[in-house]
């Protein structure tokens, strides 16, 4: 889960902080949703959770990424 330990430092992804923007973003990124966790429902093989929209961020000037082939490739469209 990541909780014990900085997956972000690790593996070498920048990160930023933006004032009056609750979690630190993935830099370059063209949006963030923060969120809070309302409940969490076991299915089968995963778990289902439903949360609310605190707050959204977004920079239209990056260019979306999208995944393609089962998240073989990405690329920007």
């Amino acid at each position: 889960s990541g909780r014990d330990r900085d997956k972000a430092a690790e593996l070498g992804i920048p990160l930023m902080q933006l004032d009056g923007f609750g979690p630190q973003l993935v830099e370059g990124s063209r949006l963030c949703f923060a969120c809070t966790l309302k409940a969490s429902y076991p299915m089968e093989d995963h778990t289902l959770y439903v949360g609310r929209i605190d707050q959204i961020w977004a920079d239209p000037s990056v260019e979306g990424l999208y995944a393609f082939q089962g998240y073989g490739a990405l690329d920007t469209i």
